[in-house]
């Protein structure tokens, strides 16, 4: 079974001319109740060169169980919401962030600061503006300087939206039939 194969067929009218389609606003989801029970998935974190198709086979013994891994991940466009390879990845963001007049790649110029974690108990007064620094300087047990804000590159911020995607929930294989018999009653109303 495909995604698709199970919605129910609908007809509309065109230029006066009747055709009988599957209804793709028909659309079935998953129940926010069904989150937190963890026994009905398992966290899986996807390779470089993974397809849903692969991580099908890998889990269901079937490349045709795509769908379920898309659709029980809400990943409504698998060209977006699936994580791309390092590959891929550099070349979108050159292509998206592109160069300066120098021809140096904007990816690489800083895009915003982060704080990084503070230990629970430091309490550090606030400067408006960057850069600033704080009246005195906290070090760790070490005497190291502790670093309060870090600079996140475009390119390392298109990479951390990345690495979020490749975290996915994998359907128990054993829910598997009892999954697609709702599905198919949920879209067949």
């Amino acid at each position: 079974m495909t995604y698709f194969s199970k919605l129910p067929l609908t007809s509309y009218e065109l230029s006066s001319k009747t055709s009988v389609v599957r209804d793709i606003t028909r659309r079935a989801a998953f129940s926010k109740a069904s989150s937190p029970y963890e026994n009905l998935y398992e966290l899986y974190t996807i390779s470089d060169g993974e397809t849903p198709e692969s991580v099908g086979v890998k889990f269901y013994d079937s490349a045709f169980y795509h769908w379920v891994i898309l659709l029980f991940n809400e990943i409504h466009n698998p060209y977006f919401d699936w994580p791309v390879d390092q590959i891929t990845l550099d070349y979108f963001c050159q292509k998206k962030y592109g160069r300066d007049t120098d021809g140096e790649f904007l990816m690489i110029k800083v895009r915003h600061y982060e704080l990084a974690n503070l230990v629970v108990g430091d309490i550090v007064p606030f400067v408006s503006g960057f850069p600033w620094v704080p009246p005195t300087v906290p070090v760790d047990a070490q005497g190291n300087v502790i670093q309060l804000a870090y600079p996140v590159t475009f390119y390392d911020y298109e990479q951390g939206i990345n690495d979020a995607k490749r975290v996915i929930k994998i359907m128990s294989p054993e829910i598997l039939g009892d999954f697609i018999r709702e599905y198919e009653k949920a879209v067949n109303v």
